[in-house]
């Protein structure tokens, strides 16, 4: 497996927080091979996200930075990582971790991050 993107739900957003100056470790992450994410790429490609601030709205994931997923685009990510758990690429408890995450995350009202590669 290639590099990793850490994923973690965030408990208390800070709104003028750059989250790509934050030091991953204050975190606690679930790991994903590259691998998979690049599975999820393209469909993921138009959902509505933040990249390292909530001032700055983009769509897609930042692959080399951080990307914050908002409450309302938890539900299709969820839905594009569901779809691949058929492939036979996809065998890895982290990927089982991370889906209990995006539903807390969603029942919540939190957001998501991920520090890409």
């Amino acid at each position: 497996m290639g590099p990793y993107n850490e994923f973690t739900m965030i408990e208390e957003i800070d709104t003028s927080q750059d989250y790509s100056k934050v030091k991953i470790s204050e975190f606690d992450v679930i790991k994903i091979s590259d691998d998979y994410v690049n599975l999820w790429l393209d469909r993921l490609s138009n959902i509505e996200t933040f990249w390292h601030k909530l001032t700055n709205p983009k769509r897609g994931l930042a692959r080399y930075g951080v990307t914050l997923i908002p409450p309302k685009s938890l539900a299709y990510f969820n839905e594009v990582i569901v779809s691949t758990l058929d492939s036979e690429k996809i065998n890895n408890s982290n990927i089982m971790e991370l889906l209990e995450l995006v539903k807390r995350a969603k029942s919540e009202n939190k957001l998501l991050i991920m520090f890409g590669i």
